[in-house]
């Protein structure tokens, strides 16, 4: 065992150092401090990094240094010193794949998991070394960490050897067949090797397009939840035939022109959609599994009626006798399920106290269609729409998308929207954010109610039957 393994470190691992920022116990730039340093003691000999901006890494450290004020909002790899394996293109730095052919050529743009980590908030020190272009060409003069004179695997060498020797916290590195897996145990560290294309690979030199995975290097494997929870988040489009990181999406609709802020106009109603035992119980097939904040929401839904403003709760309900229900049963036989005196399709008990002015049932996909709802909202002076509930049947979608059309402002509570599955959601969210509505937190929402004014007269919000807009 080489000697210099043996040393300690207070910033061995991404979570304990995670909670030392936290605590304030240590800055991003005494981090950043602390890794240098280790990267000067260390890498005379094992000669993992390709490319060290320190510079620029000192920068990015002073500016996260500003931002600890809130610190407990900050993702986990906030001010997380990490490497990337020199085949991810680094905007203003060198990518040159491991090879004279790309000797001094400077990247124009981040790859997409580079910007992703960017946005959480980690430090990018430099580049690592790799084989000529993460292939079977020549291999990097790097050392194994635990013995300089062993080879370190390859083709992701230097992120291997990187995080082995605690240069840095984490490293991003690639594998088409071993590239991966192979320095992770030759170096003693922890690998993440996704599934195929469950992380982008847009701005990352190829070796494979069929083959080629993106993944992470840490020293635990606690270390890698952290990366795969937080810095590599996922989301799929419908059908599962392109997959995308979530930044990545926001990156084609920000660069085409998409999500500007459409903003708050000055009076509002609240819709709620299907917050009923059916898509809220664990054990129903419908059930949402996603976090769903009911208590925020009922909290929005008072707030609204003390001002005075309309709340309204749709429930979908299947009709086999209505030409539309019937085809959406044939298309979503779950839909089948939700028949109007089911006990699955009451309101879910969080809400059952709830100031709803109106409560109704329809059988199709938006709460506009077939009804007079859009003309009673805007007969009262309404211009904002505040949407809530659960998504799963693409109702919240097709609400927002419609009532953009009818010319009211969108807007979307992330902490109150449900849907099957995480990356649904978000690949719905981003969605609706860069065309149709603005997505936001319960806290900006909720500020915003705030500001208006309450009603002068005792609110006349409650519950009522079924009314004129049931279908």
């Amino acid at each position: 065992m080489h000697e210099k393994m043996l040393d300690t470190s207070p910033f061995a691992m991404i979570a304990a150092t995670r909670r030392q920022l936290a605590a304030r116990k240590v800055s991003p730039s005494e981090l950043l401090s602390h890794f240098l340093a280790r990267i000067e003691q260390r890498d005379g000999e094992i000669k993992a990094w390709r490319y060290l901006d320190k510079e620029g890494a000192r920068q990015r450290a002073l500016e996260l240094d500003q931002q600890m004020g809130a610190i407990a909002c900050k993702p986990a790899l906030f001010g997380i010193p990490y490497g990337a394996k020199d085949i991810f293109h680094t905007r203003g730095l060198p990518t040159e794949g491991g090879s004279k052919v790309l000797d001094g050529n400077i990247s124009s743009e981040n790859a997409s998991v580079i910007n992703k980590l960017d946005g959480m908030g980690a430090l990018l020190l430099g580049k690592l070394t790799t084989t000529e272009f993460a292939n079977l060409g020549t291999p990097p003069k790097t050392g194994n960490t635990w013995n300089p004179a062993h080879t370190p695997g390859g083709s992701s060498s230097g992120s291997a050897a990187a995080v082995g020797a605690r240069m840095a916290l984490m490293a991003l590195g690639t594998q088409t067949a071993g590239s991966l897996s192979r320095p992770a145990a030759f170096n003693g560290v922890t690998v993440l090797k996704a599934t195929y294309g469950r992380i982008s690979k847009a701005g990352v030199i190829p070796a494979s397009w069929s083959l080629d995975h993106v993944g992470a290097f840490t020293h635990t494997v606690e270390d890698n939840g952290e990366v795969k929870t937080y810095g590599l988040k996922v989301v799929y489009t419908p059908g599962g035939q392109r997959r995308y990181l979530a930044d990545e999406i926001q990156r084609v609709f920000s660069q085409t022109g998409f999500a500007h802020k459409i903003g708050f106009g000055t009076k509002a109603a609240i819709l709620v959609r299907d917050v009923t035992y059916a898509h809220m119980d664990s054990g129903s097939t419908l059930a949402i599994d996603t976090p769903f904040d009911k208590a925020g929401l009922h909290r929005l839904l008072t707030m609204a009626a003390q001002r005075g403003l309309p709340t309204v709760f749709t429930r979908t309900v299947y009709r086999p006798e209505h030409p539309f229900s019937w085809l959406w049963g044939k298309k979503y036989p779950f839909i089948t399920t939700l028949t109007e005196d089911t006990y699955l399709n009451r309101i879910d008990e969080a809400l059952a106290d709830a100031p709803f002015e109106r409560n109704h049932s329809i059988c199709y996909v938006s709460d506009f269609y077939g009804h007079d709802l859009a003309a009673w909202l805007k007969q009262q002076g309404i211009d904002t729409l505040i949407l809530g509930g659960v998504t799963a049947s693409g109702s919240i979608r097709a609400t927002a998308i419609e009532a953009f059309q009818m010319g009211f402002h969108v807007m979307l509570p992330r902490e109150v929207i449900g849907d099957r599955s995480q990356s649904l959601l978000d690949f719905t969210l981003l969605d609706l954010n860069a065309r149709y509505a603005d997505v936001l937190s319960l806290e900006e929402v909720s500020g915003w109610l705030a500001t208006l004014p309450m009603a002068v007269s005792e609110s006349n919000a409650r519950h009522r039957q079924p009314d004129a807009l049931s279908e």
